[in-house]
């Protein structure tokens, strides 16, 4: 059985990968409307949003990943926890993204 922290580098691979698949996208596209090409703005900028989307989720997934020498208390603020919630709702978006829009070989 794998442990989380082996499934959690298998996510952020993953997510590694597509980021990157989205980078050359987006800089094929910048060449070509350097080179003249006709490139929609807003196509563009739906790249643009998926990558920093995609960008905050793997730093945020990485995040899992680092060794914490000291594991601080479970926060109760409200703050604290409106940041736990966003991060979880993150999660759960990419793995309804995941579990819908591919099948990943295990």
């Amino acid at each position: 059985k794998k442990g989380p922290d082996e499934e959690l580098t298998k996510v952020v691979a993953e997510m590694e990968e597509d980021y990157n698949e989205l980078n050359a996208r987006y800089k094929e596209m910048v060449a070509a409307g350097k080179s003249g090409g006709g490139v929609e703005s807003t196509e563009l900028m739906e790249v643009i949003q998926q990558l920093q989307q995609k960008g905050y989720q793997l730093h945020l997934m990485r995040k899992g990943l680092l060794p914490v020498p000291f594991k601080a208390p479970p926060t109760t603020s409200p703050e604290g926890q409106r940041r736990k919630v966003a991060a979880l709702r993150i999660l759960q978006d990419f793995r309804e993204q995941q579990s819908g829009g591919s099948t990943v070989a295990s």
